[in-house]
């Protein structure tokens, strides 16, 4: 539920391309993405977009993050499954490994608010499970 006294156009938006293999082009999905947004709602005068794959902070927190992770919390992920289940041969260590980079996404800009589908919940506890692991490490 989005908190109604959040301005959402003052939120960081970014297209998130090491998300997902594309099918597209890059630029041109990196236009869609963009267009998607505004037509959303966000407003770029006042808003933070930018091309994730772009940023290598994304990749490097992801790999940091990946060495936090036990592969028993990963093994859990109910959307894996699911998704491994329907395209078995087809199965990446990338859709595996997928909720460490979204939880990299949140850390990395210590986000309070993540518009997620009901689907997506398990991630953000993973979220949430990683970053106490290495504030109990480092902390």
């Amino acid at each position: 539920m989005v908190d109604e006294e959040v301005d959402p156009s003052d939120e960081i938006s970014l297209a998130r391309a090491l998300h997902k293999t594309q099918t597209d082009l890059p630029e041109e999905l990196t236009l869609k993405t963009a267009a998607t947004l505004i037509a959303c709602g966000i407003n770029p005068d006042k808003s933070t977009l930018f091309v994730q794959s772009n940023v290598a902070a994304h990749a490097e927190m992801m790999w940091f993050l990946s060495t936090l992770t036990p592969l028993s919390w990963l093994n859990k992920m109910i959307q894996f499954k699911e998704k491994k289940d329907k395209q078995d041969k087809f199965s990446s260590l990338s859709l595996y490994s997928y909720p460490v980079l979204m939880a990299a996404d949140i850390l990395l800009y210590q986000a309070d608010l993540v518009p997620v589908g009901e689907d997506q919940t398990q991630h953000l506890e993973l979220a949430r499970d990683i970053s106490g692991r290495y504030n109990r490490l480092f902390g």
